[in-house]
C-alpha cells in the first residue's frame, strides 16, 4: 500500500491553511486527517484508489451543565452515514441486535413478577438490562423452537413497571410510554428443572440458542452477534477505529461510567464546604493522573485534576473531578450535606462520566458485520479527480484517507 495523505478543502478552513494545502497539489500530500463533514478533496493521483484506514472518535458537549439543567453529552456512536461523490455509505458502531449474545453476560436465575432477580437453577437471564426507547415496537426470537424469553419492563431510574410474560418467538412487543429498560430471561417452558439454566448458557456459548432482540422497523431481521461501540475524544486522547495489516480493531483511550446511588459515597468537608467522593479502585475507574485533565459529565461542569480538596473549592460549586494520587472521583453539591441525600438524588439523576483512561486499550472486532461496513471504505475508487464528501451524521468524525496502490 502507498500511503499518500490527501487534503480536503472546507470552507471553515483558515487562509494559510487553504495556500499550504494548495501548495502540496503537485506532489504528495502529508496532511494526516481529514474530518467528514462538508467538503471537496482533489486526488493527485486518479489512477490509484483511497482507502479509510483508521476511523477518530468525537465528543462535544453544547453549554454548561449543572444539577438543574443536564447537558446531553454527545459522541460517535450507532449509526454514522456519509455521501462520496452520491454514493451512500454507513458505519453502524452499533448492532441492530439490542440483545448481548457472549454467553458471559447471562446468568444462572431469573427475574420475579416484581422485577427483582431471583433464584433459579431452571432459568438464565441477562446479567444488565437493555436499553430501549419507549413507545417503539421490538421483535422477539431466541432461534431455537425449544426456547421463549420473558420480558419485564422498567422506568428511566431501572424502577419496575410491568412485565411483558413470555415471548414467542417472532413475535413482537411495544413498550409503554414509560418503558426504559427491558430485562431478559430464556427458559424452556417444558423444562425448568434444576441445571437448565446453566445448559441455556452452554447453548448460547454454542450457537444453538442465538437471543435477538431488534426494532421491528428493521427490514433484515436476520440473528446478528451483539456489538457497541462509542469512540469519544477529551482534549489529546482520542478512540480510534484502525486497521492493522487487514485486521480491523478498536483503539479506547477514553473511560465512561453512569452513577445511580448504589455507589458508596463518602462526605470530606473543610470550612463548611462540602465534597463527596468514592474510591476509583471499587468502580473499575482507572484514569489518567495528569494535571489540567478534562472529564465530562451531564449534571456537573468537568474540571482537570487537583492536588487536594483546597483546590477543590477554588473552582466553585456543582462541579466533579478527580484528585490526583488519592484515586478518588469527587462531586462538590452545596445542596446536599450528607451522602444518603446524594444518593438519593443520584436514583432519579443519573450522571454519567466521561474520563481518559490511564492506559490504552485494543481490542479486535469480530462482527462480520461491521468488517464489512469498514471493508467497503478499505478500498474504494472515484474516477474524478474531485472528491465530493458530505456528512449527515450529527457528530462527524475525522478519518484518515489514504491513496491504495492497485
Amino acid at each position: 500500500m502507498n500511503k499518500y495523505f490527501l487534503p480536503v478543502y472546507h470552507s471553515e478552513l483558515k487562509p494559510w491553511i487553504k495556500w499550504w494545502i494548495l501548495k502540496r497539489l503537485n506532489g504528495e500530500s502529508t496532511l494526516r486527517a481529514i474530518t467528514i463533514s462538508s467538503g471537496t478533496l482533489k486526488k493527485v493521483d486518479t489512477s490509484k484508489a483511497l482507502s479509510i484506514q483508521e476511523y477518530y472518535g468525537n465528543t462535544v458537549q453544547d453549554g454548561t451543565p449543572s444539577p438543574e439543567s443536564p447537558v446531553e453529552i454527545k459522541t460517535i456512536s450507532e449509526e454514522n452515514t456519509f455521501t462520496i461523490n452520491d454514493v451512500n455509505y454507513s458505519l453502524n458502531l452499533k448492532s441492530k441486535n439490542l440483545c448481548y449474545t457472549n454467553y458471559t453476560d447471562w446468568e444462572i436465575g431469573g427475574y420475579n413478577v416484581a422485577g427483582i432477580k431471583e433464584t433459579n437453577t431452571g432459568r438464565a437471564r441477562l446479567i444488565d438490562l437493555i436499553p430501549v426507547k419507549p413507545n417503539t415496537t421490538y421483535y422477539i426470537n431466541t432461534n431455537n423452537e425449544l426456547y421463549k424469553f420473558v420480558l419485564r419492563g422498567y422506568n428511566s431510574t431501572k424502577g419496575f413497571v410491568g412485565s411483558y410474560g413470555a415471548i414467542d418467538n417472532g413475535a413482537t412487543i411495544t413498550t409503554g410510554p414509560l418503558v426504559h429498560f427491558i430485562s431478559a430471561t430464556l427458559f424452556n417452558p417444558n423444562n425448568e428443572l434444576a441445571g437448565e439454566g446453566q445448559n441455556i448458557i452452554n447453548k448460547i456459548q454454542s450457537g444453538d440458542i442465538k437471543p435477538f432482540i431488534c426494532l421491528n422497523s428493521e427490514q433484515d431481521k436476520t440473528y446478528t452477534t451483539y456489538y457497541n461501540y462509542e469512540l469519544c475524544k477529551i482534549g489529546d486522547y482520542q478512540d480510534k477505529i484502525y486497521n492493522d495489516n487487514g485486521t480491523w480493531k478498536v483503539e479506547k483511550k477514553i473511560g465512561k461510567i453512569t452513577f445511580d446511588g448504589s455507589e458508596e459515597w463518602f462526605y470530606f468537608s473543610s470550612s463548611s464546604k462540602p465534597v463527596f467522593y468514592l474510591l476509583c479502585e471499587n468502580y473499575g475507574i482507572n484514569y489518567k493522573q495528569q494535571s489540567g485533565l478534562i472529564c465530562y459529565s451531564n449534571y456537573y461542569l468537568g474540571k482537570g485534576q487537583v492536588y487536594s480538596f483546597d483546590n477543590v473549592y477554588d473552582l466553585g460549586n456543582n462541579i466533579i473531578t478527580f484528585r490526583t494520587s488519592y484515586t478518588r472521583l469527587c462531586i462538590r453539591d452545596d445542596r446536599f450535606t450528607v451522602p444518603s441525600a446524594l444518593k438519593n438524588w443520584l436514583t432519579t439523576n443519573n450522571v454519567t462520566v466521561y474520563y481518559a483512561l490511564a492506559s490504552t486499550s485494543t481490542e479486535t472486532i469480530t462482527n462480520t458485520n461491521l468488517i464489512s461496513q469498514l471493508n467497503a471504505l478499505y478500498e474504494f475508487y472515484v474516477e474524478s479527480r474531485t472528491v465530493s464528501i458530505s456528512n449527515d451524521s450529527e457528530i462527524p468524525f475525522e478519518v484518515l484517507l489514504e491513496y491504495y496502490g492497485r
